[in-house]
């Protein structure tokens, strides 16, 4: 109920004051002919300044983009005035787009925030804030009145360096008139944005506390669950500001978070995919990771060139855009894979990508909040699909329960029927010719006595076979799959074809590999009924990498793997092994084409 009070007060502030109606006293300058330069230059405020080449600009649109153009620019317009009311007049700029200087008639009647240097982040400055700006009496006059502001576009000089958001008048209106009415307009549209970022705000704070909560009392945290922090700290932090910060004199060097959060959004969501699927090496991963924080300390150090600064802005660009084409594709991969969760990954996706393009929505939207709104919904949805996840893993959980209790069930029942069948009958007959042999004084009982002590010890190296890999214990991996494979053919009467290099692993990994191996040939025998079997072991400088291919009958992998762990004991088993290695498990079968089993082991 504590969370639910301010966005429920937020949002009838914002009906309220958005609903109320313009005064009468107000003159638009919008119907008027507007021109912009790229550039600074003080002479541009001047009344006497000839503008005629300037560029011809609708107001209010965002400016456009361009390479290797200036960080500011300048609005010019031309108007006459009504000037016979005598009452204090003030002229109010609905929404602009950072920091601002006015100027009327050659004198600077206001401004807001600070303009920096191309590739500073050292401010706190407006994000979407309206301005007031008293003109002073006798300025205005009833003809060639000339209004110059002077705006910034980006923080570098490269295409899309710009604000989020866009730059420039982007929204509202242009206007003067009576300061009284226009004081009362101000206050009011404050009170608006300070509803929708308090809104924004509320919003963020629930979706980290929930995260929070469940990274103390969720028993089951996925590989992929701290990447799912980060990502929703980075998207905190480009919800929160706006212009809240800016109206509560809280300096932060916002620019330097928002930029922060800019960059460091793709690169973290990309890595909450990889968490998940693993399909490119750590060495690649660790590679990327230092290239993208390379670039990042290139572009905020102050002392390297702009033009410098630059080309790592581009760099930056292309390896953004490959993050979020491979959170795209894992995300599409993961509904082809039927797992838990993925749909929503998939539409947080989109909805994220088609909010940070200002461009593709209305220019009046929420004040340009597309990023922070976009990234509230892919935060909620991936929470979402955690909630799947967890509810999926729980029933995966007692499904193995049960099946651990049956399993350990018949474990007991076989290992009972072994020794009794097995052991049990050779001791029972040493136990027989002892007695006799003790009776009757004759050594041909002592010979019957070694042959049941041998066939006792074969059947319990039998039993303990079953129960452990022993060959692990003074094999390499390597040999004990070799060996495996020769007793499967010899046992099964399968053709068994391997190509086995050797395998330095240690002594804990090779018997989840062993086991692995042996679930993956019990699979292909008993279920696939294959007849061939091929076993490929090979190793790189980082990964071993174990495949297996047989002739067998096939299944829908659709419907039954590791991934979604709704099918059969095996594939659970096979697939916690697989998340204590940090191993990546592929499998592709084809319904009476066989099945291929690949898993990718990292060394370290």
């Amino acid at each position: 109920m504590r969370f639910c009070l301010p966005i429920i007060t937020s949002a009838l502030l914002m009906l309220l004051f958005l609903s109320s109606p313009a005064s009468a006293q107000e003159v638009s300058l919008l119907g008027e002919q507007w021109k912009f330069q790229l550039g600074d230059n003080l002479l541009w405020a001047s009344p006497n300044f000839n503008d005629t080449n300037w560029k011809n600009i609708k107001v209010p649109s965002i400016l456009p983009q361009q390479h290797g153009k200036k960080t500011k620019g300048w609005y010019r317009v031309h108007f006459n005035a009504d000037i016979r009311n005598n009452t204090a007049q003030a002229l109010l700029i609905e929404y602009i787009r950072h920091a601002d200087e006015t100027w009327l008639n050659g004198k600077k009647i206001g401004g807001l925030g600070h303009f920096e240097k191309p590739w500073r982040f050292t401010y706190t400055n407006p994000q979407g804030l309206v301005r007031l700006y008293p003109i002073p009496k006798g300025l205005l006059k009833n003809k060639n009145n000339v209004l110059a502001i002077k705006t910034s576009i980006g923080f570098g000089s490269a295409w899309g360096a710009m604000f989020p958001g866009g730059a420039g008048i982007i929204d509202g209106d242009v206007y003067y008139g009576d300061l009284e009415k226009l004081i009362d307009k101000q206050q009011k549209s404050i009170i608006v944005t300070s509803s929708i970022d308090t809104l924004f705000l509320t919003l963020s704070l629930i979706d980290l506390f929930i995260i929070f909560f469940l990274l103390r009392y969720t028993l089951t945290n996925t590989r992929e669950f701290k990447w799912l922090i980060v990502t929703s700290l980075f998207m905190f932090i480009g919800a929160t500001g706006h212009d809240l910060l800016y109206l509560s004199n809280i300096d932060v060097h916002l620019n330097l978070l928002l930029f922060i959060a800019l960059v460091g959004t793709p690169i973290s969501m990309a890595m909450y995919f990889w968490a998940q699927y693993r399909n490119i090496s750590r060495h690649l991963i660790a590679t990327i990771t230092m290239v993208w924080l390379c670039i990042v300390i290139t572009l905020l150090i102050p002392a390297i060139p702009d033009h410098i600064k630059t080309i790592a802005w581009y760099a930056l660009s292309l390896l953004i855009t490959c993050f979020f084409i491979y959170a795209f594709f894992c995300a599409y991969k993961g509904i082809i894979l039927k797992r838990s969760g993925a749909i929503a990954q998939l539409v947080a996706l989109i909805f994220y990508l088609i909010f940070i393009r200002t461009q593709w929505l209305p220019d009046i939207f929420l004040g340009h909040r597309n990023i922070q709104l976009g990234s509230l919904i892919y935060s909620y949805a991936l929470l979402f699909a955690y909630f799947q996840q967890i509810s999926i893993l729980q029933v995966n959980y007692k499904k193995l329960l049960l099946k651990v209790v049956n399993v350990n069930e018949l474990v007991r029942s076989s290992i009972a029927r072994d020794l009794h069948d097995g052991m049990g009958q050779h001791l029972a007959s040493i136990k027989l010719h002892s007695q006799l042999a003790k009776q009757e004084q004759k050594q041909e009982y002592l010979s019957h006595i070694t042959g049941g002590v041998n066939a006792s010890v074969e059947e319990l190296r039998r039993i303990i076979h079953g129960l452990a890999p022993v060959q692990i214990s003074d094999k390499s991996i390597s040999a004990a799959i070799n060996d495996e494979s020769k007793r499967i053919e010899s046992t099964y009467k399968v053709i068994v074809t391997t190509d086995i290099e050797t395998i330095d692993l240690s002594s804990n990994k090779a018997v989840h590999v062993f086991r692995i191996f042996q679930e993956v040939i019990r699979n292909s025998i008993q279920h696939g009924k294959a007849t061939e079997i091929s076993i490929n072991l090979r190793q790189d400088k980082h990964n071993v990498h174990l495949n297996i291919t047989d002739n067998g009958k096939g299944f829908n992998t659709h419907k039954k793997t590791p991934c979604n762990n709704e099918h059969g004991f095996g594939f659970i088993s096979l697939s916690e092994r697989a998340a204590i290695l940090d191993a990546h498990i592929n499998i592709k079968s084809i319904q009476g084409n066989g099945t291929q089993f690949y898993i990718k082991i990292p060394l370290n």
